[in-house]
């Protein structure tokens, strides 16, 4: 990892589908097996946890890439299915591999630069952060590096080649 901690980003609403409770426990848990192994990086009001790094209220686009640059991966736990999820894509144009649950529409993006849930529960999201602490960083961050995201320009030149040559 860039330090001797891994350092997750969390960049979601703090509600129950979002799976913040869950993170909480599962990291709660990982602090009792692992001390000191784990950060949570957080905007928001202050949760009491020795493991929570704070970086204060509110956030603006300003204030993303020194969030990213201090964060190792971003997880995105949503037990509710989501459309989406921009804040993945955010942290894969920062180069920052991501955990999310199985219901967050941009998994189909991930492709090597993260890791699927297979179930979203406090338990998944402790085998997906015990994954990475037992050394699949490396390999996450160099999926973000090779398979992410393309110019549109790029896009468009591709599909047409793939239409034109069927």
């Amino acid at each position: 990892t860039k330090s001797e901690k891994l350092r997750i980003a969390y960049l979601a609403d703090r509600k129950r589908m979002k799976g913040f409770a869950d993170l909480i426990s599962a990291l709660d848990e990982l602090e009792k097996e692992k001390p000191g192994k784990v950060v949570l990086n957080l905007f928001g009001s202050k949760v009491d946890r020795g493991y929570i790094h704070n970086f204060g209220e509110y956030f603006s686009e300003k204030d993303l890439n020194y969030f990213f640059a201090s964060s190792d991966l971003l997880i995105a736990p949503s037990v509710w299915h989501e459309t989406f999820g921009l804040t993945v894509v955010e942290a894969l144009s920062f180069h920052t591999p991501v955990i999310v649950g199985k219901n967050v529409g941009a998994k189909d993006i991930i492709g090597d630069g993260g890791i699927v849930m297979k179930e979203n529960s406090v338990a998944g999201i402790k085998i997906a952060l015990d994954d990475v602490l037992d050394g699949e960083l490396k390999l996450l961050t160099d999926g973000v590096d090779n398979n992410m995201l393309v110019l549109w320009s790029d896009f468009v030149k591709k599909m047409y080649d793939i239409y034109r040559n069927t």
